[in-house]
């Protein structure tokens, strides 16, 4: 979003010469630099459990980091491994229960006066519109399924060239906070975010034909499919995405950084840089009139004195593995029984021929081929089992009325109601979040309506 720039700024940036801008502006690249590199050392932590996450939902469950090679082995032949996903269909079942309500906007009147009133009741008709027009529905489904594994949800607004808002779900990955923030209203003036960076993977052709770019000669592209060096991990392994180029499809990661500066006054102005790695000076600099960030961030938990969390999945997945290692289990046992296993003297010469007959063993005269008694599989697999779904529910907040399923002999259409009203009860944190983040970006979408929209729109 291009406000109108800082008049005074303006008059300071005339009165320097030309080194002295390329000066200042090499600083201000400089100085991203620095705050991006403190951002990934103070996140570093937070990437790896959100790789380990993410490849657990995704059905990698018995995935192993390797410290010698420093890579991640998928599978091995040590025994039967069947992954359960719990984790995913609970993940499913949360996701759905707290957006049952459908949420949505309702502007109300700050006074009682006719056109407080009808200024209300417009602009309530403008958020249905665009509820409809940026899909806004999906978006709140992806905001918590980022909340639930990374424990935030990122909203990026934007305008496009119509004129239209736009909303992006940003991955928690391409974006760097402060951190020093303390909040999720990042745009809050004491204890928000003295700055956000996103990054982004684009084309190197859009970075040269961009008219509001300044442009280099020595502009080169990269192999990076993402920023985070863990989310290039995790996209090689889930998408196939490898860091290659080819010559028609060069690439660039481009970065934004989003900086407060304050005046004399102590009045807050966004400056935006955009840059990239290789160049020392920005691509484009905006100093603009605004004093919050095009962002607004859910948060999956109550997270207190910090903007990241430990995540709702983070206490399921030692539940998951569990019920994992007991069904491998069950299954060898149930694989060993059904096959049988048998005891032969060396070099008898056994093989078996399986033809229309059925099935023949073969031996040497004299040798000794008997079936070994497998003992019968004890019930403190089944009930180890039923207790550790037990405490997946009950951690998850997620029982069985939530999954569709009938909880014992419980019939009665009120009972059921009343255990489904207790499973949302235990999603309170994450529908209040919600309702705090939706509060916040409904304001922010009429915030940059009343700034844009300078012609009549009609909308149903």
């Amino acid at each position: 979003v291009i406000n109108v720039k800082n008049e005074k700024q303006e008059e300071k940036k005339e009165n320097l010469t030309e080194e002295e801008k390329i000066e200042k502006s090499k600083e201000l690249v400089t100085k991203c630099r620095k705050l991006e590199t403190q951002a990934i050392e103070a996140r570093r932590k937070f990437d790896w459990e959100w790789l380990v996450r993410t490849l657990y939902v995704n059905g990698y469950h018995f995935a192993n980091y390797n410290r010698g090679t420093s890579t991640v082995v998928f599978s091995s032949r040590t025994g039967v491994r069947i992954p359960i996903n719990l984790v995913g269909a609970h993940l499913r079942g949360v996701r759905n229960q707290v957006t049952s309500f459908q949420p949505k906007w309702e502007v109300l009147p700050k006074v009682t006066t006719e056109s407080a009133f009808e200024n209300a009741r417009y602009s309530g008709k403008v958020l249905d519109y665009i509820y409809d027009k940026a899909q806004i529905k999906r978006k709140i489904k992806e905001a918590v399924t980022y909340g639930l594994i990374n424990s935030i949800g990122i909203w990026h607004f934007d305008i496009n060239s119509d004129k239209d808002i736009v909303i992006n779900n940003e991955d928690p990955y391409d974006v760097l906070f402060d951190p020093n923030t303390q909040t999720a209203d990042i745009s809050d003036p004491e204890i928000g975010a003295e700055y956000v960076i996103i990054t982004r993977k684009v084309s190197l052709d859009s970075i040269n034909k961009n008219p509001k770019y300044k442009h280099f000669d020595n502009l080169e592209s990269d192999n990076f499919v993402a920023a985070a060096e863990y989310k290039r991990f995790l996209l090689q392994v889930t998408n196939q995405q490898i860091q290659s180029q080819t010559e028609g499809n060069k690439t660039k990661i481009l970065k934004q950084a989003f900086l407060r500066e304050r005046d004399e006054d102590g009045d807050i102005k966004i400056n935006i840089a955009t840059y990239v790695d290789g160049i020392e000076e920005p691509l484009l600099e905006e100093l603009t009139n605004d004093n919050e960030y095009p962002f607004e961030v859910l948060q999956g938990d109550i997270n207190t004195g910090g903007i990241y969390g430990k995540s709702w999945i983070k206490d399921l997945i030692p539940v998951n593995r569990v019920i994992d290692a007991l069904e491998s289990h069950i299954f060898e046992y149930n694989h060993f029984f059904a096959r049988g296993r048998f005891v032969v003297d060396k070099n008898s010469g056994v093989r078996i021929i399986v033809n229309q007959h059925g099935q023949i063993i073969e031996k040497n005269r004299g040798s000794q081929v008997t079936s070994l008694q497998v003992s019968p599989l004890p019930p403190s697999p089944e009930t180890q089992i039923a207790r550790m779904k037990g405490h997946l529910e009950d951690l998850s907040g997620v029982h069985d009325v939530s999954l569709g399923r009938l909880p014992g002999n419980v019939r009665s259409g009120v009972a059921i109601a009343e255990l489904r009203q207790s499973d949302a009860t235990n999603q309170s944190d994450l529908v209040d979040n919600l309702e705090d983040f939706l509060s916040r970006a409904g304001r922010k979408i009429l915030k940059l309506v009343a700034e844009n929209w300078t012609t009549t729109k009609l909308i149903s």
